[in-house]
């Protein structure tokens, strides 16, 4: 064993020499990689009142910022369009040529952040513009742009995000022309879009830009797409007056992909929109009540409208006259039977309802968790102006299931389409054509909140378009707001 220890001490020692001789390495650190920029937080979605209209001063600083740009002073008009914007933060237009004028005077920076501020209040609409507009180029043309189309792209997923919620309703930015077809054919300016309404952020989001002319539109059920129907003229017809050569088209809620307008060639006094098992969006037409429908649908190749007689409406659909819009549901409420009179109806076959008029029983429509029903009267809205009977007025109840009482609404000259949010919010539309409007109720604190609209909106279009006698500010539409002179 000693032996053994003798032979490996030199072997030791020439080892721990070696290794004490040897050079020692530096010791290094291995780089780490910083944590990537957090994103700048994107600026709020929609926009509190995109119906806003000038007056007195904010309305000169408007003229005024058109006058500079005629004279090639974009200075000077970025001066006054910031006034109004700060006055008016929604006035798209005033802000569109205000980042215009930034654009054209070098501020490119500021150009790129009014722009970004258009693109979180009306991505549909704005961002088209900003791609193809001449007035854009100096930005386009700059380093800004490439920072401005990567939010862009996050603008379109917030802009999307929550579409299937909410509500979405056709309202007008400006009064409606309406033709009184004497000689037999019009045109018909509707001044009207599709819009989204968030009642947890009270914001709204444009969804369509056709120019004004959707006179009716349609999300289906699962959410994900919003069938529209769009109208430029009307013709008299022998028994009722009819929509020429509509068009029709729908709107991707996940993507914003707008598929359409397209045209269908004709005459109709009715067009229907609605969804077939699949999702797929439906339009069936008829040129006058007794004839038989036809129903269309946009081709596989997305160029035009198709015949497609094999598909079928599954589910509620709009009906669409150019009197009035309104929705059908596909059947009667689970639970509730209307009497043989039309003037009560039972739930669940215990709970007797009673009403002073006659029934409309597309009225009745259960909250989603079947906590509340609504329904009310019958009534010819159209009919009761054209016989200038202002005081015969509809009216809208909630039956409660829990406390087995109904409350009274609202009151009004309309056919009250509803419908339900959630359990405790429902929204209504209310009155005709300039004077339709759009309200939230809510059961829990009894709080109606009419929604912004100045001229007019519904849930599924407009009503009252063209009643027997049309109402005096839909014929006296506002003047288009002035704009610069091309060049």
């Amino acid at each position: 064993m000693f032996a053994c220890a003798r032979l490996l001490l030199p072997l030791l020692l020439v080892t721990l020499g070696a290794s004490a001789c040897r050079k020692k390495e530096p010791l290094t650190l291995q780089p780490v990689a910083p944590p990537p920029p957090a994103e700048a937080a994107l600026r709020p979605i929609g926009m509190v009142n995109p119906f806003v209209r000038l007056s007195g001063p904010e309305a000169r600083a408007l003229e005024r910022g058109y006058r500079a740009l005629r004279a090639r002073k974009p200075d000077e008009a970025a001066a006054a369009f910031a006034e109004v914007v700060a006055a008016a933060p929604d006035h798209l237009i005033a802000r569109s040529y205000w980042a215009r004028a930034l654009a054209a005077s070098g501020e490119l920076a500021a150009a790129r952040e009014q722009a970004e501020e258009l693109l979180a209040r009306d991505l549909v609409a704005q961002l088209a513009t900003m791609t193809t507009d001449r007035d854009w180029k100096p930005l386009r043309e700059s380093k800004e742009w490439a920072q401005l189309q990567t939010l862009a792209a996050r603008y379109r997923a917030a802009y999307a995000r929550g579409l299937d919620r909410g509500l979405v309703l056709v309202a007008r930015s400006r009064a409606a022309k309406v033709p009184t077809l004497e000689a037999g054919e019009g045109r018909a300016e509707l001044n009207q879009e599709a819009y989204h309404y968030d009642p947890a952020s009270a914001r709204y989001r444009r969804l369509t830009s056709t120019g004004g002319q959707v006179y009716a539109a349609l999300r289906s059920p699962d959410g994900r797409l919003l069938a529209f129907l769009l109208v430029a003229r009307l013709r008299r017809g022998e028994r009722g007056d009819l929509f020429v050569d509509p068009e029709a088209g729908f709107l991707d809620l996940r993507s914003l992909e707008t598929v359409g307008p397209m045209r269908i060639g004709g005459a109709y006094q009715e067009i229907d929109i609605g969804f077939a098992s699949d999702g797929t969006p439906l339009w069936t037409a008829r040129p006058d009540p007794d004839a038989p429908e036809e129903t269309f649908v946009v081709d596989t190749a997305r160029t035009g409208m198709a015949r497609a007689p094999g598909l079928q409406v599954v589910g509620g659909r709009i009906r669409a006259w150019t009197t009035h819009v309104s929705y059908t549901p596909s059947e009667t409420p689970a639970g509730v039977r209307v009497a043989a009179d039309g003037r009560s109806f039972t739930v669940e076959g215990v709970d007797v309802i009673r009403a002073v008029r006659e029934i409309h029983p597309p009225s009745l429509q259960w909250s989603p968790g079947r906590v509340r029903l609504t329904y009310a009267g019958r009534l010819d809205a159209c009919q009761v102006l054209s016989q200038g009977d202002q005081g015969q007025k509809n009216e809208i109840y909630v039956y409660d299931r829990a406390t087995q009482t109904a409350r009274r609404i609202d009151s009004g000259i309309s056919e009250f389409q509803a419908r339900w949010l959630d359990d405790t919010l429902l929204a209504y539309e209310n009155g005709l054509g300039a004077r339709g409007t759009v309200n939230l109720y809510d059961m829990s604190a009894h709080r109606k909140i009419q929604l912004a609209p100045r001229h007019g909106a519904g849930l599924y279009g407009v009503p009252g378009l063209r009643c027997d006698r049309p109402l005096r500010e839909a014929e006296l539409p506002d003047p288009p707001p002035p704009a610069p002179a091309e060049g």
